[in-house]
């Protein structure tokens, strides 16, 4: 496998969204203090870090569509920072989610690092998502090949339209699944369509969209699965109608952070 170059990142460079965060104990007056507190420093640190290291970055709701030399058209998604290599033909997700329509060249191909995980394009369109050391790579038509050192995949794996793979950085475990692929970066359109999305992912997602913080408080029900049509340009009310359904509540305070809290036994759809 040939070593390509990438950027180093430092071990403690809190990368992941500064929009959400789980806390499964504090009250809604001690979570909102507790995040002035959390986020503020590392929040500096990584802007800090991601105007050295970063071509292209957005804000809270921002979407940004970009067209590199090769035809290649990638879309960023909220709350995202990538580095760009074009003599390479190399992206670097640094965070958040990018949609990426490939113009494919088998004898030089595409390549996106999200972490430790390497994607080759071989003719596609497909979905990066990194969240902290977490990545979700879904593929919308065609064919990527992942290469994930550390885990158990011991050689690049094809994942084919219809399929995701979830990788973790430090961790072993690999999951490949099926997914619906018209729901494949259908949040350019400022509606978001899952199926079969994790609460916890999914509110991950609708945060990136909120222009404050989010903090959610309660572990009932974060793994469960659910689907339906979200509206990205309303965050806040998105996330109220997930709350709710799943036995929750939302209370914002200021216009700039919502506390999401979910009751014990979340109601499974």
């Amino acid at each position: 496998v040939d070593v390509l170059p990438t950027f180093p990142v430092p071990a403690t460079l809190p990368v992941r969204s500064r929009s959400v965060r789980w806390l499964w104990w504090a009250s809604p007056v001690a979570a909102g203090a507790l995040a002035l507190a959390v986020f503020c420093s590392p929040m500096i640190y990584e802007r800090v870090y991601e105007r050295l290291c970063a071509d292209d970055v957005t804000g809270a709701g921002g979407v940004r569509d970009i067209t590199l030399r090769d035809g290649t058209q990638v879309t960023l998604g909220a709350e995202t920072a990538i580095a760009i290599d074009e003599d390479k033909k190399l992206v670097t997700l640094l965070r958040g989610e990018a949609l990426f329509h490939v113009t494919h060249d088998a004898v030089h191909p595409f390549t996106v690092l999200a972490g430790s995980v390497r994607l080759r394009d071989i003719g596609t369109i497909f979905d990066v998502r990194k969240d902290g050391p977490r990545l979700v790579v879904a593929v919308r038509e065609g064919v990527v090949g992942v290469l994930a050192p550390g885990s158990a995949m011991t050689a690049e794996r094809r994942v084919e339209a219809g399929q995701q793979i979830t990788a973790t950085d430090g961790s072993s475990q690999v999951d490949q699944s099926a997914v619906a692929p018209d729901t494949i970066g259908s949040w350019r359109s400022g509606l978001l369509a899952v199926d079969g999305i994790s609460i916890a992912d999914l509110t991950e997602i609708l945060g990136r969209y909120y222009s404050g913080y989010v903090i959610v408080r309660g572990a009932s029900g974060a793994s469960d699965r659910v689907g339906g049509v979200y509206d990205l340009r309303h965050p806040a009310e998105s996330l109220r109608m997930l709350a709710s359904s799943h036995g929750g509540s939302v209370s914002e305070y200021g216009d700039r952070l919502l506390v999401v809290t979910f009751g014990n036994g979340a109601k499974r759809p």
